[in-house]
């Protein structure tokens, strides 16, 4: 970020003019593509440049933004944690959260399950944000396993998605409403297999949701 910074001192580029591609900037700056990718989000969110899909990156005139964003980029810099460590993470973590829960659930968790997914929401008319719903869901799993230090773990996992460029990525889509509706069904899969208290089913259709972000993830920064 910081090099990208100076590159644009250097050249004494303005708002409006339009930066090098990520090729020429990783060649120029000795790194990796997906570091420029990264940094480009993350000076996107501060108001430094604009993301044009199919277009190129420019210099936009810096505006104030709220401390929430201003607080992320400068974590990106002091953490280097990525989004697809975060999934790897989540990956580790989550899948036997949905074991466990499919184990252990009483028919209170079960009936706290169902009545989170998205359609059972919206026909007793509560209007939710989909992140809202998404965290809700995944809260209520790792309660239903009962292990304090895994419910400690799945909000320490939730700073880090705040702190991150994760909630960034994903508006990133061009197929936002066909990746949410795949998500909200293989959240559906889930609960039903931990309804049926089916371990290993719950387990594969966490691992199924999960890698399948990573792969949505991979292909909005490749």
């Amino acid at each position: 970020m910081q090099q990208i910074q100076d590159l644009i001192d250097e050249k004494q580029l303005k708002p409006g003019d339009r930066l090098p591609s990520e090729r020429d900037l990783a060649t120029a700056l000795s790194v990796s593509r997906a570091s420029v990718r990264q940094a480009i989000t993350a000076l996107a969110t501060k108001g430094l440049l604009t993301v044009q899909q199919g277009d190129g990156t420019y210099v936009t005139t810096p505006s104030m933004k709220a401390d929430a964003l201003e607080a992320l980029s400068e974590q990106l810099v002091d953490q280097q944690i990525s989004p697809n460590e975060i999934v790897e993470t989540r990956l580790l973590i989550e899948c036997e959260c949905a074991r466990l829960c499919a184990m252990r659930a009483t028919p209170e968790i079960c009936d706290q399950l169902e009545s989170l997914l998205e359609h059972n929401r919206e026909a007793r008319g509560e209007r939710a944000s989909l992140e809202t719903m998404n965290r809700d869901l995944h809260d209520m799993i790792a309660l239903g396993a009962q292990n304090k230090a895994l419910q400690r773990i799945m909000s320490d996992i939730w700073t880090l998605m705040n702190e991150n460029m994760w909630y960034f990525l994903k508006q990133k889509s061009n197929d936002r409403d066909m990746v949410v509706e795949k998500h909200l069904r293989q959240h559906r899969e889930i609960v039903e297999a931990i309804k049926a208290h089916d371990p290993q089913l719950a387990k594969k259709k966490m691992r199924e949701h999960l890698t399948d972000i990573d792969s949505s993830l991979n292909t909005l920064i490749s």
